[in-house]
C-alpha cells in the first residue's frame, strides 16, 4: 500500500536532527485511521522516544488557526498534484520545506521562497529542515516571498482575473 504523505519519512528524519533536543515539535494533520499505517507511525514515534515531540491531528476545519501557530510548513509527499497545502502555508507566512514533486517547484523557488528536496533523500530533507529552523532571518524572507508570490498568482482576485481573461478570450 502506498503512503504518499510520507509521514514515516518525516518522523524518521526529524528524529535524526538536533531539532528534537532543541524543543522543536512536529504536528501532522491527516485523517487518523486505526489501521496498520497509523500503528506503524505510532510505533516509530515510540521507538524514537518522540511521544512528546510528534503529534497527530485528525482532519481539521480550522486549518488557518492551526498553521498560524507554527514556524515551518513541511510537505514530504512522494507524489503531489497541485499542492494546495503550500498555498495554505503561504497564506499564514510559514517558511516551507517541500518535496520536489508535482507542481511544487512551480510555486516554490528553491532557496528564495522555500526549500525543495528529493523525497527519497532523507539527508537532504534533514539539512533543509535544520537550515530553515536555524536561519530564522532567511526563513522569514522566504516565507514573505512565498506569501507575495501566492497572493499575486493564486489569491481569489488573481484567479478570478485569470478566469475572466480566459472567458473573454473564448467569447471573441
Amino acid at each position: 500500500m502506498k503512503h504518499p504523505k510520507n509521514h514515516l519519512f518525516a518522523i524518521k528524519a526529524f528524529s535524526e536532527t538536533a531539532l528534537v533536543s532543541q524543543g522543536w515539535t512536529v504536528h501532522l494533520i491527516d485523517k487518523i485511521f486505526d489501521g496498520e499505517y497509523f500503528a506503524s507511525r505510532k510505533s516509530v514515534i515510540n521507538e524514537a522516544q518522540l511521544s512528546k515531540a510528534v503529534f497527530f491531528y485528525d482532519s481539521c476545519h480550522d486549518i488557518k488557526n492551526i498553521l498560524s501557530q507554527g514556524n515551518i510548513g513541511i510537505l514530504v509527499s512522494t507524489s503531489e498534484g497541485f499542492p494546495v497545502v503550500i498555498l495554505e502555508y503561504a497564506k499564514v507566512k510559514l517558511a516551507v520545506v517541500s518535496s520536489n514533486v508535482g507542481h511544487c517547484a512551480t510555486i516554490i523557488e528553491d532557496g528564495q521562497s522555500g526549500f525543495l528536496f528529493d523525497p527519497n533523500n532523507i539527508d537532504n530533507f534533514k539539512r533543509q529542515l535544520e537550515r530553515c529552523a536555524i536561519e530564522t532571518h532567511l526563513s522569514q524572507v522566504m516565507a514573505n516571498n512565498l506569501h507575495q508570490f501566492c497572493r499575486i498568482n493564486f489569491s481569489e482576485n488573481a484567479v478570478l482575473s485569470q478566469l475572466l481573461t480566459i472567458c473573454n478570450n473564448k467569447s471573441l
